[in-house]
């Protein structure tokens, strides 16, 4: 999984995101319209890219930090 997510990132968020959407015809065709860019750059340029590691790192470290 190591080497996984240093060659395709993207694809193990693919994976995940597939498992939580509903199996048949509408779960396809909504996994067809996903889009997952490695970094925060992407060929769309009005929209903002915003990185979530950093922000989920703060959700985590926050929410133990405010129980201790």
């Amino acid at each position: 999984m190591a080497c996984a997510m240093q060659r395709i990132p993207e694809r193990i968020l693919e994976k995940a995101i597939k498992g939580m959407l509903p199996k048949g015809r509408l779960g396809h065709r909504l996994f067809t319209h996903l889009k997952v860019f490695k970094g925060t750059k992407h060929p769309h340029g009005a929209q903002q890219a915003v990185g979530i590691t950093s922000r989920i790192n703060q959700k985590f470290n926050g929410a133990s930090a405010a129980t201790q």
